[in-house]
Formats: C-alpha cells, sequence, structure tokens
C-alpha cells in the first residue's frame, strides 16, 4: 500500500523492494503456488532495464515515482 504511517508489514516490503516500490514501471506478478515477483515494465521497451531486477533496489536511471495517491 501506499498510506503514509504504513503498517510494519508493508514497510518491511518496501524495504526489500526497494525503489521499485515507488516507481510507475513496476508491476508485481505471482505465479499459481503463490510467489511473488517484482517486473520492470521499462524491460519490455528498453533491454538495458532488467525484467526482473535483484532486489533491494537502490538506484535506477529509468525511475519514474508514482504520484501522490488523491485523497
Amino acid at each position: 500500500c501506499r498510506k503514509a504511517g504504513c503498517c510494519d508489514r508493508c514497510q518491511a516490503i518496501r524495504m526489500f523492494v526497494g525503489l521499485c516500490q515507488n516507481c510507475t514501471f513496476l508491476r508485481k506478478v505471482e505465479n499459481n503456488k503463490g510467489s511473488k515477483f517484482f517486473l520492470c515494465r521499462r524491460s519490455v521497451e528498453d533491454k538495458s532495464f532488467p525484467k526482473y531486477p535483484a532486489l533491494p533496489v537502490v538506484s535506477c536511471p529509468g525511475f519514474k515515482k508514482l504520484p501522490p495517491v488523491s485523497k
């Protein structure tokens, strides 16, 4: 989630994923077994970006911040 003052679980996920968590190009993918993966949609058009980047991502030239959540 992207709420301010979020729960501990969401904050832990954010730390594990890193920069991608707040990127417009992130797509969360879950397989039939329940495993979760973080797909970089930039990789579709630009092959210099990894499809599934190593986490946590601490810097990325393709990062584009998500717009603020409307209240």
